[in-house]
């Protein structure tokens, strides 16, 4: 039977506030996208990104994640507790991130930025996930799109292929994650919310990169 390491997820106590490891690995993303981005920035001169933009970009971005985040942790795994305690969802030091809810968050806060800024859609990659073997998986998934982003391809084939591998290999490394607290099992004891979710994922993603490469030759993009 596979079992989760037993390990403190506080890194660092200071009195009574406490760091977690999970909290960490946020910063740890959001700093490698922002190194990653302006890499790319001075590599790829003809992208015209603008350090400043790439600030902005992330700092919307990591809105986007923590409140887009959170509040997909209530709706999706635990609106019986906001009913019972609408507070509930500003304690954050408690715990309870939902990836669903956070893609969302970024899509939204991104789409307003891109708007905003008047210009071509700007490819992202969110930070690591919840135990090793997402980290595992967010690692291959990083590296094919890093390398798949670095070659030609038409608008929207980024942004699909992100959302169609990472819906199945979430769906996958949920068979071997332990249930929500809160949902446990669907559908016959086998289907997590989680998987429930990716579903949708899977679907648009492959719209995406097949309306993509569908559609006439058009300027590079996400």
């Amino acid at each position: 039977m596979l079992r989760h390491p037993a390990f403190d997820p506080v890194a660092v106590a200071i009195g009574p506030v406490a760091i977690h490891w999970y909290g960490l690995m946020y910063l740890v993303g959001f700093a490698a996208a922002w190194w990653l981005m302006r890499r790319r920035a001075r590599l790829r001169r003809d992208l015209a990104w603008r350090f400043d933009d790439i600030d902005d970009l992330l700092f919307w971005g990591a809105v986007g994640v923590i409140v887009g985040g959170r509040l997909g942790y209530v709706v999706f795994y635990n609106i019986a507790g906001w009913i019972e305690d609408p507070l509930m969802v500003f304690r954050v030091w408690e715990g309870g991130m939902a990836f669903h809810g956070g893609l969302i968050g970024v899509i939204v806060a991104l789409t307003w930025f891109a708007r905003r800024l008047a210009g071509p859609n700007i490819s992202y990659r969110l930070g690591p996930e919840w135990i090793l073997v997402m980290g595992l998986m967010d690692g291959v998934l990083f590296a094919v799109l890093w390398w798949f982003s670095a070659r030609p391809r038409p608008r929207m084939a980024v942004s699909g292929m992100f959302l169609l591998l990472y819906g199945v290999l979430r769906f996958a490394v949920e068979l071997v994650r332990m249930p929500d607290r809160y949902f446990g099992l669907l559908l016959g004891d086998w289907l997590t919310m989680g998987q429930l979710l990716c579903v949708p994922m899977v679907i648009v993603g492959a719209l995406m990169v097949y309306w993509a490469y569908r559609r006439p030759a058009t300027a590079e993009a996400g």
